[in-house]
């Protein structure tokens, strides 16, 4: 049965349905860039009233939030204010802006930089941005690794950003290149706690994406290129410096549509995809400059493909690719350093090479509110400015092994070449050097490990939880980093074998209690949230247009590149979700991303046909609740749970399912699988396709 539509508006409008008139419709709708909201979307709810159950549940989650606690409510009134226009903070920035030359245009670098300085001396409470336009553009000497604004060791400080807007460079100018310069972030907040950033916004002035075509047989060890469009002219004396390209209709602005993918074009695709799952567009390098060894500038608008990278194009359409300066290590705003009780609000953020805001090593208690990471609207472009087609070329937010106690609420993101929210929990690989002490390793440099600290003990594939909650007795750190670390566990509380691999799963940066409600997230190139870690609740939200599933749950124990830890207390609930997951797939090999609006599942398959590598008895997904979602125009599955243990699926309304272009026997045209699961309640569902059930 067909309950109500809750997608009448002009952007969440379904034509796939609609017959003639809605083909008429849909062709219309192609010449049509979907813009985003005038204004940020904090007083239209995004998503679905809760059901009780629900409601209570949630209510609990937000309660133990601490991102949401009294001491994480910036103050109203201050004591001492420090401001951009203050005589010595301007005094010392112009004497360092005529030291590093070029008439000035360094001077509002130094002016942040003499402005926190100067907060930091006097103890001061709050930074006053005054209304403008300030460009935040580094010198020769700047210190490569830190942000190009940084709020590093402050102590409740407010930064009122009074609506201004910060300008920054990442591949520089011809009067004042950046190859040498490499910046971690816009702004980076690091060993700081009670931290205000309100009322700003954030953009880099150059096209950090631009359309190619690809040209060349595709097949290894034949010569293939890139061509840049002619409308985005390289500067063969600073030539952008192109790290990946993804498949994009340029003229809609939005990821390649499979429904859109004519039968030639299905199969090259599908030709593609590595028995690994890899995707060839990536570039394994993260190098700056323009001579890697993936995409090198040739001369004019050409780039040539280095000898290990190669591509089978599709059959040749215009414009289909984006070719961008995507650099994971990047962020506009990175809090990192243990900084805690932080509140970002107001921020706007347009186009980010890297993600718009990441989270490392931090927390707790951070909050983020009121943002808006979207595409550079065309008409707040500049005389003769390129065209934007991403807000960010990776993901729009990750919070990548946080502390934890996380709100992220009444936003907008959209436009990402990646995710649109990646919360990550990674477990950590050990090895078992007798029965009570393994070796492991950091991430970068971060220190996991701390004496009392809690851990889980999983076994080598991650789905057997065989210890929890276990106090780390000793730590030995070595003196190198990158060196493994030596974790001992008291004797008996975990029943290791020497010799043998565990995965161990850290509570100090378990990414727990995170919350994302009333937010919209729209036209991403990959999916809308990915929620792994523990004690996670997606309410309330509503999802439009991502290329891949609306709200995903994985865990991959194949690939050496765990998408996250398997889940724990996990609600997805009222939620509206609308044509996404129409992107593409390969139903012959591993696709990270399942055929369905909601997925909870483990990862690493040979197939959605088999399963094969999903041994039974393993659980990735503990304790899983999706209620009141209203998900409609999906091709492949509205909900898919695979391998969970007391699971929920109840009062969701599902509708116009069908199968995706690539085929998916498992969940094409099903509303809801739920399958080698346990404790499964499904009931009260409202769609119009099967429900299929496979308890183990």
């Amino acid at each position: 049965m067909t309950g109500p539509n809750f997608f009448a508006d002009n952007r969440g409008v379904s034509f796939r349905h609609a017959g003639a008139v809605g083909a008429l419709l849909a062709a219309a709708a192609t010449m049509i860039v979907q813009p985003a909201l005038a204004q940020p979307v904090t007083d239209q709810p995004m998503g679905r009233p809760l059901s009780s159950v629900a409601a209570a549940r949630a209510a609990a989650m937000i309660a133990a939030n601490r991102a949401l606690s009294d001491e994480n409510t910036p103050p109203t009134t201050f004591q001492s204010v420090v401001s951009l226009n203050d005589p010595d903070v301007v005094a010392a920035a112009r004497a360092a802006s005529d030291r590093a030359g070029h008439d000035g245009l360094y001077y509002d670098y130094f002016r942040f930089i003499s402005a926190i300085n100067t907060v930091r001396e006097k103890k001061a409470d709050k930074l006053d941005i005054p209304h403008g336009t300030y460009h935040i553009y580094p010198p020769a000497s700047f210190n490569n690794g830190q942000g190009l604004i940084n709020l590093v060791n402050l102590s409740h400080v407010t930064i009122e950003g009074n609506g201004s807007t910060l300008l920054f460079a990442y591949l520089g100018k011809p009067d004042a290149p950046l190859t040498a310069i490499h910046s971690r972030a816009g702004i980076h907040i690091n060993r700081s706690d009670h931290i205000a950033l309100t009322n700003l916004t954030m953009d880099w002035d150059e096209a950090l994406a631009v359309p190619v075509a690809i040209s060349g047989t595709g097949q290894p060890g034949s010569p293939q290129s890139l061509t840049v469009n002619s409308a985005f002219p390289i500067n063969p004396a600073m030539p952008m410096p192109i790290s990946s390209f993804i498949p994009f209709n340029v003229a809609q602005r939005r990821f390649l549509l499979a429904r859109d993918m004519a039968p030639a074009d299905l199969a090259a695709w599908q030709a593609e995809r590595s028995p690994h799952g890899s995707l060839p567009y990536g570039c394994g390098s993260s190098s700056l400059t323009a001579t890697s060894t993936c995409f090198r500038h040739v001369s004019g608008q050409i780039y040539a493909f280095g000898p290990n990278e190669h591509f089978h194009p599709v059959p040749p359409h215009a414009n289909t690719f984006l070719g961008t300066v995507r650099d994971n290590l990047f962020a506009a705003i990175l809090g990192d350093g243990y900084s805690s009780f932080v509140t970002i609000s107001g921020v706007t953020i347009y186009n980010s090479p890297g993600t718009g805001i990441t989270l490392i090593g931090t927390g707790p208690a951070i909050h983020i509110k009121k943002l808006r990471i979207v595409r550079k609207p065309d008409a707040l472009l500049a005389p003769g400015e390129q065209p934007r087609y991403l807000s960010t070329v990776a993901d729009g937010l990750n919070f990548l092994t946080t502390a934890g106690d996380i709100a992220l609420e009444d936003s907008e993101i959209a436009n990402q070449g990646d995710d649109g929210l990646n919360v990550n929990a990674a477990l950590r690989r050990a090895q078992a050097i007798d029965p009570h002490t393994v070796r492991t390793a950091n991430i970068g440099l971060l220190n996991y490990w701390r004496v009392g600290g809690l851990v889980d003990v999983y076994d080598d594939k991650g789905g057997n939880l065989l210890a929890k909650g276990v106090p780390i007795a000793a730590v030995v750190t070595p003196p190198a980093p990158g060196q493994q670390v030596t974790v001992t566990l008291p004797s008996g509380s975990a029943p290791l074998v020497a010799g043998a691999s565990y995965q161990l799963r850290v509570r100090d940066f378990d990414s727990t209690r995170i919350l994302v409600r009333n937010n919209w997230f729209h036209d991403s190139s990959e999916r809308g949230v990915i929620a792994h870690g523990s004690d996670i609740a997606v309410i309330q939200n509503r999802f439009d247009r991502t290329a891949e599933s609306a709200v995903q749950a994985l865990y991959d124990n194949q690939t050496g590149n765990a998408e996250g830890p398997p889940i724990e207390n996990l609600l997805i609930a009222g939620n509206t979700i609308h044509d996404v997951n129409d992107e593409w797939f390969d139903s012959t090999y591993r696709s990270v991303a399942a055929p369905a609006a909601i997925a909870v599942y483990l990862a690493s398959r040979s197939g959605f046909a088999s399963y094969s590598e999903a041994a039974d008895g393993n659980v990735f997904a503990r304790h899983v609740m999706i209620t009141n979602n209203a998900i409609d125009s999906v091709p492949g599955a509205g909900i898919l749970v695979s391998q969970a243990q007391d699971v929920v699926v109840a009062d969701n309304q599902v509708t116009n399912v069908g199968k995706h272009a690539f085929g998916m026997p498992v969940v094409d045209g099903n509303a809801v699988v739920v399958e080698r699961s346990a404790g499964v309640n499904i009931s009260g569902n409202n769609v119009d396709a099967p429900i299929i059930r496979g308890d183990r």
